[in-house]
């Protein structure tokens, strides 16, 4: 099942820029604080293209939602939201499966006042960089440059288990 944080506005909605540095600042946040293993078969470097958000050993998917998302309606919520859904659920190949995500995904096309973000990859059969998808903006522009994320090293992760 998937895990939805909630977090408490204090104050007036915030710029959508700045929840997307508090998304990447949580989400490193748990990266760092995680005593799990990364898994052996996942990539530590977010331009890889297996890589995925890992928490205790198990590989995420997250959407972030929050309440200055006006157009992407779908990633609307009067509260900072991230889900985190476990890689394993999304992962069954079935029709059943599919067929759901086909209407989801045309549900959502209607929902929103914009067209599909490309990060998406609903459009295109062109590998897809997972981090991208996971904080959308409210127009269909896309980050540039590195993802904000940064893998612990195995220095860092032995002086933390030294503590």
């Amino acid at each position: 099942t998937a895990l939805i944080a909630l977090f408490r506005e204090r104050g007036p909605v915030q710029a959508i820029k700045e929840y997307e540095r508090q998304f990447w600042d949580t989400v490193q946040y748990l990266h760092v604080v995680d005593e799990g293993g990364w898994p052996q078969h996942i990539a530590k470097t977010p331009n890889h293209p297996n890589w995925q958000f890992c928490f205790a050993g198990q590989p995420f998917s997250l959407i972030c939602q929050t309440p200055a998302h006006e157009k992407r309606k779908s990633r609307y919520s009067p509260n900072f939201t991230i889900v985190f859904q476990p890689r394993e659920i999304l992962k069954e190949e079935n029709e059943e499966l599919r067929d759901f995500v086909t209407e989801v995904k045309k549900e959502v096309v209607a929902y929103d006042q914009i067209s599909p973000h490309p990060a998406l990859g609903w459009n295109t059969s062109q590998q897809q960089k997972e981090w991208r998808k996971y904080f959308l903006r409210d127009t269909n522009d896309t980050p540039v440059g590195q993802c904000p994320f940064r893998a612990k090293t195995e220095k860092f992760q032995s002086t933390r288990k030294g503590r």
